[in-house]
Parts: structure tokens; C-alpha cells; sequence
């Protein structure tokens, strides 16, 4: 997580010397998984969250955060979006199809968000929980 933080502000430095005025608690390109400033993250990453957390009416913890169910931010690392949006639409092993349970989240209904946009915010969420750019905390949406 050092390291993690270290490079955000010699980026952060290398940006703000170049003019773009990016602080080391943001992410850095528009293109980035996610955003975070301070305890915001960007609509997508926030709405991810919310899945995570009340997908199947307990959210996806419930079971995933218990050995020796798969830790997701272990798996998050290994597989590719496509590859854990067909997990979720398909199930695997004792994991039901879960896609039902995410689209029925109310910020994904809220943000009008398809079954592609929901596998997003939900796969950014955990890839960004798990490379560490954002922490394990409950977190705002940017207004």
C-alpha cells in the first residue's frame, strides 16, 4: 500500500509540474478503473460498491469474505471482465447466476444500468479494492 501511495504523488508531482493539476488522492486517468478523492469515489465505482454490498439482499460478501468460499479480490486478480461477467450471468460451482441479484440493486436500477454496465462497476469496484485504490470503507459518490 506504501509503494501504492508513493507512486500516486511522484505521479500526482509529475502531473501537477505538466500543468494537469491532479492531487495524489485521485485516479489519475479518465480512463482509470475509478476515481477517488478524499472519500468519493465517481458514480461507477460507487454504484459497484453498492452491489457488493447488497446483492441477494446480504451482498456478495456474505459468502465471499468466508473461507473457503473464493475471496474475491483474490479471484478479481486472475480473471478477466468477460471471465467474471460470465460467472455472474452463469454461476460456478455452488455460485448461483447472480445477475438477477445485481440488477435488482437499487443504485443499478437507479443509474439505469444494464447487465454490461452493472458487470463494470462491480469487476472496477473489486479490481480497485484489490490493487488498493480504494479502501475497504463504505465511500460517497463524487458529486
Amino acid at each position: 500500500m506504501a509503494n501504492v501511495n508513493k507512486f500516486k504523488k511522484i505521479i500526482a508531482g509529475t502531473a501537477l509540474v505538466a500543468g494537469l493539476g491532479i492531487s495524489s488522492g485521485q485516479a489519475l486517468a479518465a480512463d482509470a478503473l475509478c476515481q477517488i478523492e478524499g472519500d468519493r469515489v465517481d458514480m461507477k465505482t460507487w454504484v459497484g460498491m453498492k452491489i457488493y454490498d447488497r446483492a441477494f439482499g446480504r451482498g456478495c460478501g456474505t459468502c465471499h469474505d468466508v473461507s473457503p468460499n473464493p475471496n474475491l479480490l483474490e479471484v478479481v486478480k486472475k480473471l478477466s471482465q468477460d471471465e467474471f461477467g460470465n460467472v455472474l450471468k452463469n454461476g460456478k460451482n455452488a455460485m448461483p447466476k447472480a445477475i438477477d441479484a445485481i440488477l435488482a440493486v437499487g443504485p443499478a436500477k437507479k443509474a439505469g444500468y444494464g447487465e454490461a454496465e452493472a458487470i463494470e462497476a462491480v469487476y472496477n469496484y473489486l479490481k480497485c479494492r484489490a490493487d488498493g485504490t480504494i479502501p475497504a470503507t463504505k465511500l460517497k459518490k463524487m458529486k
